[in-house]
């Protein structure tokens, strides 16, 4: 959500719609890489959860 909006940016100075002006996008990869870092962290720590889970039921069986 963060991403797009500053790549329209840069898409429009480029094409020259409005004036030269610099474009922050490393703030913009630098949002994204945090967010799917931190996607990819609980989608971890949720599926660790999980298989604990089932092995501990698989041992009670």
């Amino acid at each position: 959500m963060f991403y797009a909006p500053l790549l329209l940016a840069d898409m429009i100075v480029a094409h020259g719609f409005v004036t030269w002006r610099s474009v922050p996008l490393s703030y913009g990869t630098l949002a994204f890489a945090v967010a799917n870092a931190a996607i990819f962290l609980w989608h971890y720590r949720h599926t660790q959860q999980q298989l604990a889970l089932a092995n501990e039921t698989l041992e009670h069986k």
